[in-house]
C-alpha cells in the first residue's frame, strides 16, 4: 500500500491486515475490529498545495485497534525513528470524534508519546499529550524542531466549541 502526492511516493505500507464488518458501511460507517501493518515507513513529508475544496468524509471511521510498526526517515522527522504505534478512534463524518494514540519508540528505552483527544459541537474539544526524547529524536525532529536536543511535551487543551476556535 503506497500514498503518493505530486513529489511521488511518501508513504509505503507492508503486510496490511484489516478484520472489518461489512454491514456498517450500508449506515455509512466503516467499522474496523483490527487494522495492522508489519511496516510503514514514511518517507519524506508529503506536498501541501492547493487542493479542490473537500466535500467531507463519505463515512464514519470506528476503528478499534490500529497497530503499526511506523519508520520514519530522516526526509521526514531529520533523524530516522522506529516506533510501535496503538491506535483506536471514531471520526463522525458529520464532525466530532475522539481517540488514543501511543507511540513507543524502539531505538530509544522510555521515549514516545501518549495522546487522547475527543472534539465536536456537542461535546467539549479535549486535547491531552505527552511525549519525551530523553536525548532528542523522530519525534521532535518531525515537529520541525532539533533532534539532538532533549525533548518533552505535555499539553492540555480543554473547552467548549462555543468559546472560540483553536
Amino acid at each position: 500500500l503506497t500514498i503518493s502526492d505530486e513529489g511521488g511516493v511518501w508513504v509505503e505500507a507492508r503486510d496490511v491486515g484489516v478484520v472489518w464488518h461489512a454491514a456498517p458501511l450500508l449506515r455509512r460507517r466503516m467499522h474496523a475490529e483490527t487494522i495492522t501493518a508489519a511496516q510503514v515507513d514514511v518517507i519524506r513529508r508529503p506536498t501541501l498545495t492547493p487542493k479542490t475544496k473537500t466535500r467531507g468524509l463519505p463515512v464514519s471511521f470506528d476503528i478499534d485497534s490500529l497497530k503499526a510498526r511506523i519508520e520514519t526517515q530522516a526526509a521526514f522527522s531529520k533523524q530516522r525513528g522506529l516506533f510501535d504505534l496503538g491506535a483506536n478512534f471514531r471520526i463522525e463524518r458529520q464532525g466530532g470524534g475522539e481517540g488514543r494514540v501511543q507511540a513507543t519508540s524502539l531505538l530509544h528505552a522510555g521515549d514516545g508519546l501518549k495522546a487522547d483527544f475527543a472534539y465536536g459541537e456537542v461535546r467539549p474539544f479535549r486535547v491531552n499529550a505527552d511525549a519525551v526524547e530523553a536525548q532528542g529524536g523522530a519525534l521532535a525532529g518531525a515537529l520541525g524542531l532539533s533532534p539532538d536536543t532533549p525533548f518533552n511535551l505535555l499539553t492540555r487543551i480543554a473547552g467548549e466549541p462555543k468559546a472560540g476556535k483553536v
